[in-house]
C-alpha cells in the first residue's frame, strides 16, 4: 500500500481515490491542490524535523530548482485571487519568496507523509504544483501525470514532465491499428462553446430567480471597465490593484483596435499564426522561449519569402493580461504582418495559407487532419510526433511545410498509437461534455482501471 499526494479536485476524484484505498492499492492519501500558505509551513515546521541524511542535500535541490525560477515566476503571475485572466501585481521579490515558501512546505510535507506517489490530475502549471512536482523528483518519489486529451473520454499519462508529446515512457493500454480522422480543419469543439456543451432549459421562474438575475448583472457588470472598476473599488480586498486593471483592459482595447486591419486577402501567399490566449497552460508550460509569442512570430518573418505574409490573430477571449504596449509594438515592428479581427474565419485562413504555424495549439491538430503542414515553436505539442508537423530549428527547409504532403493513412495509423497509449475515463469535469450519456459511476470504474494497469501493471 502506499502514501498517496493527490494534485486533484473535483466530485470526479472523490470516489477514485477512496475505491483505490478500499481496493488495498493507497494507505494514507493528501488529497489537495490549493497553493501552501505561511501558517501550514510554520506549522509543519514546528511538529517536524528533516532526516540528518536529507540536510546536506537541501539546499542544493532548491538551487537546482532556481534554474527554473523564470518559467515558475511565469506560472505564479498568472494565478492570482481574482482567477487566472487577471494580472497579478505581486513584485518579482515577492514571488521568489513564495518560491522559497512553496519548497520548504512541500519538502517537509513530502517526507513527513512518507509519500511514495505524487499523481497530477493535469500538467503543472500554477507554480506551486509545478515545485511539488520537482521535489518529489528530487527524492526519488515516483510522479504520474495525467492530461485529458482530445479524444473522447480518454487521457494521457506520463511519468515524466518532459515525456509530453513523445510518450515515450507511457504504458500501452490499448491496441487499435489506427484511429480514424475525418479529412478537414473544421472541428468541434466543446470548451470553445459559451455554454461548454450543457443544454439550458428556458422557464418564467428561471428566468426570475435570484440567482440568474445576479448572474445576468454581474455578467454586464464584468464586460463593462467602469462598472467593473466601481465593483473593485466598493470590495476591499480588490481595492488596491482595481485601477492597475482598470487601465490594463483600458489600454490593451486601445492597442489591440489601432492594431487590426479589416484589409486582408486569402488569395496573396501567407502564413496563419493564431495568438494563444494567456495566460493559459500550453503556451506557460510547453512553450518553453517561445511562451514570448512575439519572439515566435519575429523569428518566422525571419524565416519566409520577403512576399509573404503573416496572418495573425487574435485569440477571441484575450482580456488585458500579456498584451502591453510594448508587445503591440513589436508586432508593428514586424515588416510583413497583418493583424486580423477577432471574428475572422480561422478554418478559412488555415485552408488557404501556405502553413499554419503555433507555439503548440490546437490548431496544429486541426490543420494536419486537412492537409496542411504546421510548424511548432514550443516543444509541448501532444501531436508533435505526428505527419505535417515541423519543430522550429536553425535549418528548418520552409519548402517542406509548404510541399510535403500529409499521408492521411499513416496519420490514422500513427494517431492509434498515441491513443493505445490512453487512459480511459473523464480526470478533470470540464470535460464532462465530451462523453454522451456520462455516468459517474462507470468514470469511476473505468479510471480506476486504467490507474491500476497503469501504475500496477495489472490487466
Amino acid at each position: 500500500m502506499e502514501n498517496v499526494w493527490v494534485h486533484a479536485k473535483g466530485t470526479l476524484w472523490d470516489p477514485v481515490v477512496e475505491r483505490l484505498k478500499d481496493e488495498g492499492y493507497w494507505n494514507t492519501v493528501i488529497h489537495r491542490t490549493h497553493k501552501p500558505a505561511i501558517e501550514e509551513l510554520t506549522s509543519l515546521r514546528d511538529s517536524y524535523s528533516l532526516p540528518e541524511e536529507i540536510i546536506p542535500r537541501y539546499e542544493g535541490f532548491y538551487k537546482k530548482l532556481l534554474d527554473d525560477r523564470y518559467l515558475i515566476l511565469d506560472m505564479l503571475y498568472r494565478k492570482t485571487d481574482w482567477g487566472t485572466d487577471r494580472y497579478n501585481s505581486a513584485s518579482f521579490h515577492e514571488l521568489s519568496n513564495r518560491i522559497r515558501i512553496y519548497y520548504e512546505f512541500y519538502t517537509f510535507s513530502l517526507l513527513k507523509g512518507n509519500i511514495s506517489l505524487v499523481v497530477f490530475w493535469d500538467t503543472p502549471h500554477m507554480g506551486w504544483d509545478y515545485i511539488l512536482y520537482r521535489v518529489a523528483k528530487f527524492h526519488n518519489i515516483k510522479t504520474l501525470i495525467l492530461d485529458q486529451s482530445k479524444f473522447p473520454n480518454k487521457f494521457f499519462h506520463f511519468f515524466d514532465y518532459s515525456d509530453y508529446g513523445t510518450f515515450d515512457g507511457s504504458i500501452i493500454l490499448e491496441n487499435i491499428e489506427r484511429y480514424e480522422i475525418e479529412k478537414k480543419v473544421e472541428k468541434d469543439w466543446f470548451y470553445m462553446k459559451k455554454n461548454r456543451g450543457q443544454t439550458t432549459t428556458y422557464s418564467l421562474k428561471k428566468f426570475l430567480s435570484l440567482s440568474k438575475y445576479k448572474n445576468r448583472i454581474n455578467a454586464i457588470i464584468e464586460d463593462n471597465d467602469y462598472l467593473r472598476l466601481i465593483k473593485e473599488l466598493i470590495i476591499k480586498d480588490r481595492r488596491s490593484q482595481s485601477f492597475f486593471r482598470f487601465y490594463t483592459e483600458r489600454n490593451y482595447k486601445k492597442e489591440l483596435n489601432n492594431m487590426v486591419t479589416a484589409a486582408y486577402s486569402l488569395k496573396t501567399k501567407f502564413v496563419y499564426f493564431p495568438l494563444h490566449y494567456q495566460p493559459e497552460k500550453v503556451s506557460t508550460v510547453w512553450g518553453g522561449s517561445y511562451s514570448d509569442q512575439v519572439l515566435a512570430i519575429e523569428t518566422l518573418s525571419k524565416r519566409i519569402p520577403k512576399d509573404w505574409y503573416i496572418y495573425v490573430k487574435e485569440n477571441p477571449v484575450q482580456e488585458g493580461a500579456y498584451r502591453d504596449k510594448l508587445f503591440f509594438y513589436r508586432l508593428k515592428m514586424i515588416p510583413n504582418l497583418m493583424f486580423l479581427p477577432k471574428d475572422a474565419d480561422t478554418f478559412e485562413l488555415t485552408k488557404n495559407s501556405q502553413f499554419i504555424s503555433t507555439i503548440v495549439g490546437t490548431v496544429g491538430w486541426e490543420a494536419i487532419t486537412g492537409n496542411k503542414n504546421v510548424l511548432l515553436f514550443g516543444w509541448g505539442a501532444w501531436y508533435k510526433t505526428l505527419p505535417g508537423v515541423y519543430q522550429y530549428h536553425d535549418n528548418l527547409n520552409i519548402d517542406d511545410l509548404v510541399n510535403n504532403k500529409i499521408d492521411h493513412d499513416d496519420l490514422e495509423k500513427k494517431t492509434g498509437f498515441l491513443y493505445n497509449k490512453c487512459g480511459t475515463g473523464i480526470v478533470r469535469e470540464p470535460y464532462i461534455p465530451f462523453v454522451k450519456n456520462f455516468s459517474m459511476e462507470k468514470n469511476t470504474e473505468t479510471v480506476v482501471e486504467s490507474l491500476k494497469r497503469i501504475l500496477y501493471k495489472t490487466k
